[in-house]
């Protein structure tokens, strides 16, 4: 029998998807405050999009009281998506339209490249906890590999 993980603190099950990522940046019903906070950064500038990944991936309470299977999924589903060739980032975007919840990226961001959208966030878990799924057998992909990789791929 598989253990489901759960978000920390809840009894909500832990699932991993393109989505998780894109929820770090929803301004829905939140446009006046962090809408525009994020409207200052560019998602196409990776240094911009890094930090941005950092302090709302790594900085927050939820993920402070990550376990490291916590992380590794988080890390597995980054590594999913940029080894996926067919994977589309409009796509998990739609996806997250179509729900019920609402949801919206900020209102001045149009990412050009999602692969490296995710390539820029992957690059965050590495250096953040790549050691760490290392202890315990999880060896994560050098980030430089992937952007080998795109560049064959131009």
């Amino acid at each position: 029998m598989k253990l489901v993980l759960k978000i920390p603190g809840t009894s909500i099950d832990f699932n991993v998807t393109p989505q998780y990522f894109l929820s770090l940046f929803d301004v829905y019903d939140r446009e006046e405050d962090f809408g525009e906070y994020l409207n200052k950064f560019d998602p196409n500038n990776r240094d911009d999009l890094r930090f941005l990944f950092k302090e709302n991936l790594f900085e927050n309470e939820i993920t402070r009281n990550f376990t490291t299977a916590h992380k590794a999924e988080v890390a597995k589903e980054l590594l999913r998506i940029l080894n996926d060739e067919n994977f589309n980032g409009d796509d998990a975007l739609l996806e997250l339209h179509g729900d019920d919840f609402g949801f919206s990226l900020p209102s001045k961001w149009d990412v050009r490249d999602w692969k490296d959208f995710y390539l820029q966030g992957y690059q965050v878990v590495y250096d953040n906890w790549g050691s760490e799924l290392a202890e315990v057998g999880l060896t994560l992909t050098k980030p430089v590999v992937f952007e080998i990789s795109r560049l064959h791929n131009r």
